[in-house]
């Protein structure tokens, strides 16, 4: 029905945005931290459904950059979303940081 429609343009809205112009977005990851900010950031994942076990764990955004993968397994979030959230965040990371040369 019409509220399906809906749906679907608020998810295309989340991922043009998250895809889109990221690197403007960035600076308010690590920044203050709004609580709805790591929930637009699993959704723009679609990991939407892990944001309950992040809040059981007091994870947001501040905290995710710290996160290592033991301890995700921990708080029990599966392989996948682990490998992917990981990857995002050092994405999120290199994005602040000037670039240093790793080699």
């Amino acid at each position: 029905g019409a509220d399906s429609g809906y749906a679907d343009a608020s998810l295309s809205f989340l991922a043009s945005s998250t895809c889109g112009n990221s690197a403007v977005k960035v600076k308010k990851f690590f920044g203050a931290e709004p609580p709805h900010l790591l929930h637009q950031f699993l959704n723009g994942l679609g990991y939407e459904y892990l944001m309950k076990k992040f809040e059981k764990h007091k994870v947001g955004m501040m905290e995710l950059p710290y996160l290592t993968e033991a301890q995700m397994r921990q708080m029990k979030i599966p392989a996948g979303p682990r490998m992917r959230i990981l990857h995002e965040v050092q994405l999120l990371r290199q994005q602040q940081q000037p670039v240093q040369q790793h080699h």
